[in-house]
């Protein structure tokens, strides 16, 4: 066997130490970068010092390469990325998703996304990040098979369906299954409100909320109906508002079935079942489901009607009721039946309406057994069993149970009457 002479490999070693040291890195990087996975080709991108940029103008041997052509000149292929900075980005040919920036002095390696710029320091914050734009959900729910791109947000999915909810209040318990809906909820306690709306000075927790809200004095409506064109402030509302095109009720109610197109439709629906009434007029304690209910029935005692009509100046307590009217001066009859074809103004006449064709009538009388088609005409019925008086002579004050009784009143004194 031949013989060595370790004088020689010491020279050897000494003239490989003696090599420049921004080739040494090309040539370590070239075999890196034949180990990269083959579902994302990266180009491996050299940035050097003011100092090495003058000793490479001389080196003609440098090379970058790639996956994708097995290496070529730098020069050929790497562009700067803009006139203040060292940094070379891929070629307009190239068709790479993902770059890596690698500086010789500081050995920091930064991931970079082709379709928005935005860089990570690590590769599998960046193969998670390209989900965004590709759309792709790897991690799916094993029992409502819904997709998610990230694994922590599948995890706290999965509580929705085990119920489980980790994260309590210190104060008053209440559980939450994310960490964020605890931190909103302690500021209940705290009464904190840092965001202020500019315009009218109005407070919230959120500065999501803020922002939701300043398009009420903007007028900006961002969300736009793919089938009808209309427009919404609020992502929400154009959601619920997809349902009706749809036909889609994903809410339904436990008791009678009977399915909605929000939330919290179905929280009042519900209070049909348990008999919950929790808003309380103030003057006659009469109670309600809504809210919104309560609000109209105030406006019988104030005497307050606020949408008046442009044309007749007839003014009504509710907004719906005002935009049936405008339907009279109009015209418009956009509610058919699909039988006979007959138009309607309003959605409940045609709803009436259709009874005479099926012969349904679900008004039924609970000591009697009769029904009706309308509601209005069961309560007038019910006044045979009660022998309610609801009409009242103005004159001399004598009651009726019906109106036909009244007008056929002779009053020796009038014939005014009031219900």
């Amino acid at each position: 066997m031949e013989q060595v002479d370790p004088q020689h490999c010491y020279i050897k070693e000494e003239e490989e130490d003696l090599q420049p040291h921004h080739i040494k890195e090309e040539a370590e990087e070239h075999s890196i970068t034949h180990e990269q996975p083959e579902d994302y080709p990266v180009i491996v991108v050299i940035v050097k010092s003011e100092d090495d940029k003058d000793k490479s103008e001389s080196s003609s041997s440098q090379h970058v390469t790639t996956e994708a052509d097995g290496g070529t000149q730098a020069d050929n292929l790497l562009a700067p990325l803009s006139d203040s900075d060292d940094t070379t980005s891929r070629s307009p040919d190239t068709t790479d998703d993902v770059f890596k920036a690698k500086t010789c002095h500081t050995d920091n390696t930064h991931w970079r996304c082709s379709h928005c710029d935005k860089t990570f320091n690590d590769r599998s914050n960046l193969k998670r990040h390209l989900r965004n734009h590709t759309g792709e959900k790897p991690f799916v729910c094993s029992v409502c098979g819904k997709g998610f791109i990230q694994k922590g947000e599948l995890k706290i999915h999965t509580r929705t369906h085990t119920g489980e909810k980790p994260f309590s209040c210190s104060v008053c318990g209440l559980a939450f299954v994310r960490n964020q809906c605890l931190k909103r909820h302690m500021i209940i306690h705290t009464g904190e409100k840092a965001f202020s709306c500019s315009v009218c000075g109005i407070s919230f927790v959120r500065n999501h909320d803020l922002k939701t809200h300043m398009r009420i004095h903007t007028g900006e409506k961002p969300f736009m109906c793919s089938v009808c064109g209309k427009r919404f402030s609020q992502k929400v509302h154009l959601t619920a508002h997809a349902r009706i095109h749809t036909g889609e009720k994903p809410f339904s109610c436990s008791v009678c079935g009977k399915g909605f197109v929000l939330n919290q439709s179905l929280k009042k629906h519900m209070r049909t079942h348990t008999g919950d009434k929790p808003f309380s007029c103030s003057i006659c304690y009469k109670s309600f489901c809504e809210r919104t209910a309560l609000v109209r029935h105030m406006r019988t005692h104030t005497g307050e009607k606020p949408f008046t009509c442009s044309v007749c100046d007839k003014s009504f307590l509710r907004n719906p009721d005002l935009k049936i009217h405008m339907r009279r001066h109009t015209g418009e009859k956009p509610y058919a039946c699909s039988i006979c074809s007959k138009s309607f103004c309003d959605q409940t006449p045609l709803v009436r309406h259709m009874r005479t064709h099926t012969g349904e009538k679900p008004f039924s009388c609970s000591v009697c057994g009769l029904s009706f088609v309308r509601n209005e005409c069961l309560k007038t019925h019910m006044r045979i069993h009660t022998g309610e008086k609801v009409w009242s002579c103005s004159v001399c004050h004598e009651r009726f149970s019906y109106k036909y009784q009244i007008n056929n009143h002779n009053c020796s004194v009038g014939t005014s009457s009031t219900k």
